[in-house]
């Protein structure tokens, strides 16, 4: 399991410079692409600190509940909550990315791909839904489940990589993580159903995805000229949507924990 998920996370490293055609990105070597998908990645970090964190503190959790008869829906609303903090890392990297990215990458040249960072993100937030799912396999004692995943989602990794680099570049790797751990989170949800089902809220869930989407398009299609108005929207978006959450849905957070 632990090998499969590292050729998800890295093997786009080693495969870039072997599969990219010769003058892709003019003007630039393959190693250079890299360089630049590379410093794009690593703003995906804060995400990716989100979902350690929750994952340091989450399992323990989870096995601490797993004989609570109140388990599967408070596990749910985990789920759903965690959902809302990631979409909210997700807007305000996103909308705020050209800032960020002239504060940790300070040479231009590797600024040139931070347009994959709200995939890179988006990316990452699925791998965070997939540690919530994969809780099922934990609990009841079916770990190989988890490799059998993990080395399909490799394969998707690998067979999306070696598809599309040479078509579309680096961006190519950018969704293969996407579909990899989209497909992973398929899997493990509908398997996990026949031996714990857990009653998620995939509605809420879907839309609070929908609804990042849509948002971090949108603004990037209508951006003010003003610059002063484009930074102030860019971070009263993900205040506004933080707070909604609290405003409208503090009586759902309620739930006794024994």
């Amino acid at each position: 399991m632990g090998l499969a998920g590292i050729v998800n996370e890295q093997v786009d490293k080693l495969l870039i410079p072997a599969l990219l055609p010769e003058n892709f990105y003019p003007g630039k070597t393959s190693m250079a692409a890299l360089g630049i998908y590379g410093a794009s990645f690593k703003l995906s970090i804060f995400m990716l600190l989100a979902i350690q964190a929750f994952r340091y503190a989450g399992e323990p959790f989870f096995f601490s509940q797993a004989e609570n008869k109140q388990a599967p829906e408070l596990f749910a609303k985990v789920m759903y909550y965690f959902v809302v903090v990631c979409v909210f890392i997700l807007l305000i990297v996103s909308l705020n990315i050209d800032v960020l990215g002239k504060i940790f990458l300070r040479q231009p040249s590797y600024r040139e791909a931070l347009y994959l960072v709200p995939v890179l993100l988006f990316g990452k937030l699925l791998f965070g839904i997939y540690i919530n799912l994969s809780i099922w396999f934990k609990l009841v004692d079916k770990t190989l489940v988890g490799t059998y995943i993990s080395l399909i989602g490799a394969a998707v990794t690998l067979m999306v990589n070696w598809m599309l680099i040479p078509v579309v570049g680096y961006t190519g790797s950018a969704f293969a993580s996407v579909l990899c751990y989209g497909l992973m989170c398929l899997i493990c949800w509908l398997w996990g159903r026949k031996f714990f089902p857990i009653p998620y809220n995939w509605m809420g869930i879907l839309l609070h995805l929908g609804f990042a989407i849509a948002v971090i398009y949108l603004v990037d299609q209508f951006r003010p000229e003003n610059t002063v108005l484009n930074h102030l929207i860019n971070i009263l978006i993900p205040i506004a949507y933080i707070g909604a959450i609290v405003v409208f849905e503090k009586k759902k957070l309620n739930i006794k924990i024994t």
